[in-house]
């Protein structure tokens, strides 16, 4: 299962026994009915920890649209009848599943990067079970949906999408098994949250020069922790990303502090008027983050070989 397709980061038992949950979610109704609370899929997607919807509204409040948010829970909560998500009280909201706010946060994310631009054309690198998508679906009108994943699954997406009949005709799937025939012209919006860096470094510049160089916006988050090249893999890729401009800045944590490991990227692509615009890399590229990460790479090394007590 290790650089299946290129996905080269979970460990082997946590690749597998994800992939392995999603076909049994495909071939069972049963177990689909409760998937987002599966342990194993959760290791891979659908965090249901309180955390993961503190932080997301920790940035949704940075944002001032906690009240944009109460004011569309209905909709977001769309996302929240199909798995059984397990959801948590956030005061202010009320019951909700961290993911959903993560998703929100997110389109919050995007919705600055793209102003008053709509997205159309919209294709998310990483697509998972398609949540971000229907997130999305219920703010955006877009003509097009593309979800791109591992062949298992894009089954369990299709599955899932297809439970939402305002989606149907909109939304399409393509394998990464068929990422070299993948022709996707007049690209609105990419999406790659935490996908592109659990890809070895050759996935990564593929998917950045298929997809990522043909859209007009990028959005994307980077966790370069798990991998001791993450740093050198992403300046590659925004050293190829030489037509846009935009900015590169921390994410947070969980004590809601800037995240030195993880970047969130929005750029748009350069056109005449802004050819002279930067990449403004903010703290990315500084000593302390590569320092950061040395150390944080050396104490794995020592622990794992029993060096380190």
């Amino acid at each position: 299962m290790k650089n299946r397709f290129g996905w080269d980061s979970p460990e082997k038992e946590t690749s597998e026994n994800y992939i392995n949950k999603c076909i049994s979610f495909v071939k069972n109704d049963e177990l689909f009915n409760n998937f987002k609370r599966d342990k194993d899929f959760q290791k891979i997607l659908e965090g249901n920890e309180l955390v993961v919807g503190q932080v997301a509204l920790a940035s949704i409040d940075n944002k001032n649209k906690r009240g944009m948010v109460v004011d569309n829970l209905y909709q977001f909560k769309e996302n929240e009848k199909i798995g059984n998500p397990q959801l948590c009280f956030f005061s202010g909201i009320g019951e909700v599943a961290p993911s959903t706010l993560r998703y929100v946060n997110t389109y919050l994310e995007i919705k600055e990067l793209l102003g008053s631009d709509l997205p159309y054309r919209i294709v998310e690198i990483g697509g998972g079970y398609g949540g971000l998508c229907k997130i999305l679906s219920s703010v955006f009108n877009f003509k097009e949906y593309v979800l791109i994943d591992l062949p298992e699954v894009i089954a369990l997406c299709k599955k899932y999408i297809s439970h939402f009949h305002e989606l149907e005709g909109r939304v399409k799937f393509f394998s990464v098994a068929d990422i070299q025939s993948i022709n996707l012209p007049d690209i609105d919006l990419v999406i790659a949250d935490s996908s592109l860096a659990e890809c070895s470094s050759e996935t990564q510049m593929l998917y950045t020069k298929l997809i990522l160089n043909k859209s007009k916006y990028i959005y994307m988050i980077y966790n370069t922790l798990h991998d001791p090249k993450g740093p050198s893999n992403f300046k590659k890729i925004l050293k190829s990303l030489k037509n846009y401009y935009g900015k590169v800045e921390p994410t947070l944590n969980s004590k809601f502090k800037p995240a030195w490991n993880i970047r969130i990227v929005r750029l748009k692509r350069i056109e005449a008027e802004n050819y002279s615009a930067p990449i403004i890399t903010g703290k990315h590229l500084s000593i302390l983050f590569y320092i950061k990460h040395t150390i944080f790479n050396l104490r794995r090394y020592l622990i794992e070989f029993k060096i380190l007590f």
